[in-house]
C-alpha cells in the first residue's frame, strides 16, 4: 500500500507540472498528459478509490477525443486503457449502462486493429469479454449477449492455453459460471447446470491445493445455483447434494475466518429448508427454518435490504408449522420471530409485510388471547430434533458485531 501512495505521489506532482504547462502553452505532447491521468487512475483503482479513479479516467478520456476531432493521432493503446478500466471503474459502483458503454468502446477499438494487422493482447481482450459479460449479466436483459461474450473469452482462453500461455484455472471456471447464470436467467436449466458442473469439477480439483476464500466461496455459489436449478427440474435428491455441500463450504468459511458475513448462509439454509419439505423430512425443515432465521435476526437492522427474505423465511416456517397443526411451535415461532422486531426500522415493504403477519397473528395464544389445542402430526410424531449447535456461528457474530 505504501508502495501505491509514493507512486500516486510521483503521478500528482508529475500531473501538476504538465498542467502547469498546459496553463503556459508549453505542453507539447498533451497525450503524455492524458497518460499520465490514465495510469493515476489505475493505482486509485487498485486501492479501490473508484470515485478518484474514474474522475482521472474522464480527464484523460477528453483529452484523447480532444486531440481526435484536432486530427491528430493519441496512442491507441492509451485511449483503450483509459477506456476499459473506467469501465470497470463504473461496473464496480453499479452504473453498468456506463460501463457497458465504455467496454463496448474498448473491444471496438481492440477489434478494429486486430483486423487492422496489429498484434494484440489477447489475454486482455479475453478479460474485457468477461467484464463486459458480467456487466450484461448484471442488467438480467441480456442473456444471450453475455453468453456471446464469456464464450468468446472462453476461446480465447483455450487457443492461448493449448498454445503454451499459462492460464489459470479460476479463469475459465469464472467464465464458466457466467455462462450459467445467463442460462438462468433464460431458465434454460439443464444448459445452466452443464455449466455449473464444468466450473464445480474445477473449483473442486483446485481445493485439494488450495484454501483460497475465492474458489471456495465461489464453489459454494455454483453448488447452490445447480441445486435451485436441480429443484426447477424436480430432481431433489440431486437439489439436496448440492446445498449440503454449500453450506459444508459455508460453514468451513466462516469457522476458518475467511469469511464473517452470517448473511451467506441464510438462503442456503433457507433452500435446503424447502428441499427436506418437498421429501417430507419436516422435523429437518424445521430446523433450517429456525437456522437461518435466528441469523437473519440478529443482523436484521444491519442489512435492510434483506428484511423482506426475513418475512418470506418466516412466512413459510409458519404456513409449515399451521400445516402440521404445531401450534404450541407457531406460538414459540411467533414470540421469537415476529413480534419482537415490531420497533425495528424497517423498508416500506417489509413494513407492509409484517403488519400483514401481524394481523394474521396477533390473536394467536403466544398473546394470551386464545388457547388451541396443540397436535403433533402423524408425519412427524417423535421426530422433533433440537436445531444443530450453531455455536460457531454465535461466536464469530459476537466478534463480528463487538468490532
Amino acid at each position: 500500500m505504501n508502495d501505491i501512495r509514493e507512486i500516486l505521489n510521483d503521478f500528482d506532482k508529475a500531473i501538476d507540472s504538465m498542467e502547469q504547462m498546459l496553463k503556459e502553452g508549453t505542453l507539447t505532447n498533451e497525450s503524455e498528459l492524458a497518460m499520465h491521468y490514465t495510469m493515476r487512475g489505475g493505482a486509485y483503482f487498485q486501492m479501490a478509490m473508484l470515485d478518484e479513479a474514474i474522475s482521472d479516467f474522464d480527464k484523460a478520456i477528453v483529452i484523447f477525443d480532444r486531440l481526435i476531432q484536432q486530427g491528430k493521432t493519441p496512442p491507441k493503446e492509451a485511449i483503450i486503457q483509459a477506456y476499459s478500466f473506467r469501465g470497470m471503474g463504473y461496473q464496480s459502483v453499479g452504473e453498468h449502462e456506463a460501463a457497458l458503454s465504455d467496454l463496448t468502446m474498448t473491444i471496438s477499438i481492440m477489434e478494429d486493429l486486430k483486423n487492422q494487422g496489429h498484434q494484440l493482447d489477447e489475454y486482455f481482450l479475453s478479460n474485457i469479454y468477461i467484464f463486459r459479460g458480467g456487466c450484461l449479466n448484471r442488467m438480467v436483459t441480456q442473456p444471450d449477449n453475455a453468453i456471446s461474450d464469456y464464450s468468446k473469452a472462453l476461446k480465447i482462453k483455450e487457443n492461448l492455453k493449448s498454445s503454451g500461455y499459462e492460464i489459470d484455472e479460476s479463469d475459465i471456471a469464472t467464465i464458466l459460471m457466467g455462462i450459467a447464470q445467463s442460462y438462468d436467467q433464460k431458465k434454460q436449466f439443464e444448459e445452466s447446470n452443464k455449466a455449473y458442473t464444468k466450473c464445480i469439477d474445477i473449483w473442486e480439483a483446485m481445493l485439494k491445493y488450495s484454501d483460497s476464500f475465492t474458489e471456495i466461496n465461489s464453489l459454494a455459489i455454483a453448488y447452490m445455483n445447480r441445486s435451485a436449478n436441480y429443484t426447477e427440474l424436480k430432481q431433489n435428491d440431486l437439489a439436496l447434494a448440492d446445498i449440503n455441500r454449500c453450506i459444508e463450504l459455508t460453514e468451513k468459511m466462516i469457522q476458518e475466518g475467511l469469511e464473517d458475513d452470517l448473511y451467506y448462509l441464510v438462503s442456503p439454509y433457507f433452500n435446503r429448508a424447502q428441499c427436506h419439505k418437498h421429501d417430507n423430512n419436516l422435523h429437518l425443515a424445521v430446523n433450517d427454518y429456525i437456522s437461518a432465521l435466528r441469523i437473519h435476526k440478529s443482523m436484521f437492522s444491519e442489512n435492510p435490504d434483506f428484511q423482506e427474505m426475513y418475512y418470506d423465511t418466516l412466512s413459510s416456517y409458519l404456513h409449515l408449522l399451521e400445516h402440521l397443526d404445531e401450534n404450541d411451535r407457531l406460538s414459540e415461532a411467533i414470540e421469537e420471530f415476529l413480534f419482537p422486531l415490531q420497533n425495528e426500522e424497517k423498508t416500506v415493504e417489509a413494513s407492509a409485510l409484517e403488519q400483514e403477519m401481524i394481523n394474521k397473528y396477533e390473536n394467536n395464544d403466544a398473546r394470551g388471547n386464545r388457547v388451541l389445542k396443540t397436535k403433533i402430526s402423524d408425519t412427524v410424531e417423535n421426530e422433533w430434533k433440537e436445531v444443530p449447535s450453531l455455536d460457531f456461528l454465535v461466536k464469530n457474530l459476537t466478534k463480528t458485531t463487538s468490532e
